[in-house]
């Protein structure tokens, strides 16, 4: 195999142990030999059975079987098939009927795991059923894989052990979030997602011999570059924990907290990779203080709040990747040491120092950050219309930098969201969040944590520095999770929930936990 930049099983230490925490704790453990004879049993079911091709696509979503995961993953990618991420689930119907899922158009495979698809299991999502039953021609499990009996036995020299893909070929797509026109796709090629993952080895300065967990699954954004492929690349010990734990949803978080905790005190795990806010959340609330070093790599932003919890577990380093969709990588990387960090004088909008030459940036007028992309011969510029600005060669994160007409007014969302920012004193969508939805003429606020001076502050502000454009509505005391993607509050299920308080729409349009 020639050293071609794609994503392949050659970019893994070949004396990688990955051990899987399953659901009762206990530990399944996987060296590069059993994880190579797992791509390549997936790679023959897919290409005999399904004549799988390179070209077609696939979703792989998992949930507790890790490995299966991972493998499955890398077998798509080895045949050139395109996977698709950043798959949101569908609350309702209507959502799983929404154009958002069919921006890829058809999909070739879903591969899954069975109990997804099981109306008896915990793991069951009705509408997420329907959605994957709606968009794609095949629905592949890890039962299947399982069951599997192999033809004809030559396979293995013309497909198992061969590599299609090649460094132009598309390996990830997704979709841009819509929230100003229609979903578009966002590909990225093989060779600019293992140049980028290469890239950030150095950034998030991951070690060999680190103790790392993952947690999560790759098709939340473009981890692959940043959260999973970084660490394979350059690492030899793996622990890969899910989420799962029965109950309601705080139940959940403190349940995964705690075993988190102990997992990482037990085996001296040294750096996390938890892919939310969330997740890092739920981890500082359930840990006690650590007496080894832990750092941690998570997405977006670090508040004070959260900062402070790291504090007081003694967390030494946070690092979070800032990125987009519409640019289709994480371009900046905040650092923070909370041991030492003063929270008096600690900025939360403030992201990082441009890292390298990979990317360049510019600001416009309007504050509009503009990237190209010369690491990887791309000088056309692109802007997701994410507001920042620079000072003393640190990058300034603004706000969502669009600007809507609301009546004769035009109301500009990184202006309203900085705002909130000082009135709430966190991080946009930490205590609250505004929503600008132009189609419906309404600005929302949705209250996360209650604050009766920071909301009249922040509605003052409005009714001062806006003659029309006001709050029209206030949601208050809802799952963030429900209402949450990425940085962004989906419009969409905003809407269900105003119109069903005020009793215009079906109760089988909405999520189960909204139904009275």
């Amino acid at each position: 195999m020639e050293d071609k930049p794609v994503l392949s099983r050659h970019l893994i230490l070949p004396d990688i142990s990955i051990r899987q925490v399953n659901s009762d704790n206990s530990v399944t453990s996987f060296d590069y030999k059993q994880i190579c004879e797992m791509i390549d049993f997936w790679k023959v079911l897919l290409w005999e059975k399904y004549n799988a091709r390179p070209g077609h696509k696939a979703v792989v979503e998992f949930n507790l079987t890790g490995v299966y995961y991972y493998s499955a993953v890398f077998a798509c990618w080895e045949l050139g098939i395109t996977t698709i991420v950043d798959w949101v689930h569908a609350k309702n119907k209507t959502q799983a009927h929404s154009k958002y899922f069919r921006t890829h158009g058809q999909i070739d495979y879903a591969i899954v795991y069975s109990e997804q698809f099981d109306p008896d299991s915990v793991f069951y999502l009705k509408y997420d059923c329907l959605r994957t039953e709606l968009n794609c021609n095949y629905v592949i499990t890890e039962k299947e894989f399982e069951d599997y009996e192999i033809k004809d036995p030559n396979i293995f020299d013309s497909v198992a052990h061969k590599i299609f893909a090649e460094p132009d070929t598309d390996a990830i797509w997704t979709a841009t979030s819509g929230s100003t026109f229609d979903p578009k796709q966002q590909k990225v090629t093989h060779k600019e997602t293992v140049l980028q993952a290469r890239r950030l080895v150095t950034h998030l300065e991951i070690q060999e011999d680190d103790n790392i967990l993952h947690n999560g699954n790759l098709h939340h954004g473009a981890s692959a570059c940043y959260h999973f492929l970084p660490s394979l690349i350059q690492s030899k010990n793996h622990f890969i924990m899910d989420i799962y734990y029965p109950g309601s949803s705080d139940e959940v978080g403190k349940g995964f907290g705690e075993r988190l905790y102990n997992l990482v005190k037990d085996e001296k795990i040294n750096r996390l990779f938890l892919y939310t806010p969330n997740l890092l959340n739920y981890f500082l609330l359930n840990s006690e203080p650590y007496s080894h070093r832990v750092d941690i790599t998570t997405l977006y932003y670090c508040p004070r709040k959260q900062i402070q919890l790291a504090k007081d577990k003694n967390v030494n380093l946070i690092k979070s990747v800032f990125g987009d969709t519409t640019i289709g990588y994480g371009f900046l990387v905040k650092s923070v040491f909370p041991m030492s960090e003063n929270l008096d004088t600690y900025e939360p909008s403030k992201i990082s120092a441009k890292l390298d030459d990979f990317f360049d940036f510019k600001i416009d007028e309007n504050k509009h950050l503009y990237i190209s992309i010369p690491g990887l011969g791309k000088t056309d510029w692109k802007t997701s219309k994410d507001c920042f600005e620079l000072k003393d060669n640190e990058y300034y994160f603004l706000g969502r930098g669009t600007d809507y007409r609301m009546g004769d007014e035009w109301v500009s969302l990184a202006d309203v969201e900085s705002k909130l920012l000082d009135c709430f004193g966190g991080f946009p969508d930490e205590h609250a969040t505004v929503v600008i939805d132009n189609e419906e003429q309404q600005i929302y606020l949705v209250i996360w944590n209650e604050n009766t001076e920071a909301e009249e502050k922040f509605i003052d502000w409005m009714k001062t520095n806006y003659d029309k454009a006001k709050v029209n509505q206030i949601a208050r005391h809802l799952k963030k999770e429900d209402f949450m993607g990425a940085r962004k509050v989906s419009r969409p299920t905003l809407r269900d929930y105003f119109r069903n308080i005020e009793g215009r729409i079906p109760a089988d349009f909405l999520p189960t936990w909204l139904i009275c």
